[in-house]
């Protein structure tokens, strides 16, 4: 996913959340129903990187259970194709 315009490089919290130049992270999920995401930049060299989508379920019968779920399933393969649709659309501007 070269290209990708690139996160800002400085790191601030807000309510628990942290932002940098290479992570985005939620707060660990609060209930058996949430997910927390995470979402990450890997350099693959020194012009290029890709995006990396972590999803995390509350550590339960249920959590692990929702984890497993068609739901989290289709955000999973959902995150690349959304990106590039994304990223088609911003190069097109």
């Amino acid at each position: 996913m070269g290209n990708c315009p690139r996160f800002r490089q400085r790191q601030f919290h807000h309510n628990g959340h942290i932002y940098n130049g290479k992570l985005i992270m939620n707060r660990p999920p609060a209930r058996d129903t949430d997910l927390s995401l995470s979402l990450s930049q890997i350099a693959v060299n020194e012009d290029d990187y890709q995006l990396f989508l972590d999803i995390r379920c509350r550590d339960s019968a249920q959590g692990k259970e929702l984890c497993a779920s068609q739901k989290v399933k289709d955000i999973r393969s959902a995150f690349r194709p959304y990106i590039n649709d994304a990223l088609a659309r911003a190069a097109q501007q």
